[in-house]
């Protein structure tokens, strides 16, 4: 009963007498057919106290006599005892992804089963963010632990614990600005950074980090771009969007070259000549030094003559540049044709 003798187990089965004893007389156990008739029964009245895994017995043992007609009846008091804590089966770790519109997550918590040795079992969950098992909605990123704990009927408690990582998997939107038309630089080459190809890109959690890349090579923090690449009309420039937990996405814009610089040209110094000079001989009037970021095109001068009878005067020399792209440029000079005869 827990007092003279330990209560029993709610595994121990208080009807089985090898467990729970029988009556004696001297020490003896009385059975049937003895010298005197002896009759043993017995009838049990049960109490609960938290069903069905612990509860009291009052047995009322009855013996008869029939020999002389006498009986005798004692009572036993019988403790069952449930007083080990449910095992609880616990559930794997959750993740669980943002909302694509915000960085909070909703989450419903998995469920976790237990047993027990006599009693049913209650499982409960608590957090931060409440009890029970959810929904919960508006949950931050990060790491909550969340604990479990299995109550059976007489009380008996039994915890464990999972984590509940939130984290963001939604891809950024990747917002491009379709078409750009840029200018090559003056040295033939231009390297444009990531930003100039986006138009808004953004997160739902967090800045977002850029890079571009053209057709058949790496993400970087730039594109180049050269002479070269005005043979074709337009060229197609992917930008990669990352947000801070490595999620990527992408669009492509369309880029327009163009070279809109003039070649370059120095004239050469104006002369002063002898009438009967070779004012086409350009190893006598000089011509001009050009230069162009991506190659001239062709060179030539048209002349303004101003000269009386005997070929004395001046000349006026445009000098005409053209690059691979039409860029045109111009200089001026002048020629003077002298009689020194």
């Amino acid at each position: 009963d827990g007092f003279v003798r330990p209560a029993l187990s709610c595994l121990d089965d208080p009807s089985d007498l090898d467990v729970t004893g029988r009556p004696t007389i001297a020490g003896q156990e009385i059975l049937l057919g003895g010298r005197c008739e002896l009759v043993v029964t017995h009838t049990d009245q049960i109490a609960d106290i938290c069903s069905p895994g612990s509860y009291r017995i009052l047995r009322y043992w009855n013996v008869i006599d029939w020999c002389s007609g006498k009986f005798q009846i004692g009572i036993q008091g019988i403790k069952v005892e449930d007083v080990n804590a449910p095992v609880l089966n616990m559930p794997a770790d959750v993740t669980v992804g943002t909302n694509v519109d915000n960085c909070n997550a909703h989450v419903l918590l998995p469920q976790a089963t237990a047993s027990d040795d006599c009693s049913g079992v209650t499982i409960s969950a608590s957090w931060a963010f409440g009890t029970g098992f959810g929904p919960f909605f508006n949950i931050p990123q990060g790491n909550h632990t969340v604990i479990y704990t299995a109550t059976d009927d007489c009380g008996n408690q039994s915890s464990d614990s999972l984590l509940v990582h939130i984290e963001d998997r939604t891809v950024p939107v990747a917002v491009c600005d379709h078409s750009i038309q840029l200018g090559l630089s003056s040295g033939g080459r231009t390297e444009i950074p990531a930003t100039t190809f986006d138009d808004g890109s953004h997160d739902n959690c967090s800045a977002v980090s850029l890079q571009v890349r053209r057709a058949g090579s790496a993400y970087g923090p730039f594109v180049a771009f050269d002479c070269d690449d005005l043979l074709v009309d337009s060229i197609e420039v992917w930008l990669q969007v990352t947000d801070a937990a490595g999620n990527t996405n992408e669009c492509s814009s369309f880029v327009f070259l163009e070279d809109a610089i003039r070649p370059t040209m120095i004239c050469p110094t104006d002369r002063n000549l002898d009438c009967t000079q070779d004012v086409t001989d350009l190893g006598i009037t000089g011509q001009p030094s050009v230069s162009d970021n991506c190659g001239i095109d062709s060179l030539y001068y048209v002349d303004q003559p101003n000269l009386n009878e005997c070929g004395v005067g001046n000349i006026t020399r445009t000098w005409h540049v053209l690059d691979l792209r039409g860029n045109h440029s111009v200089c001026i000079q002048q020629i003077v044709l002298e009689d020194h005869t």
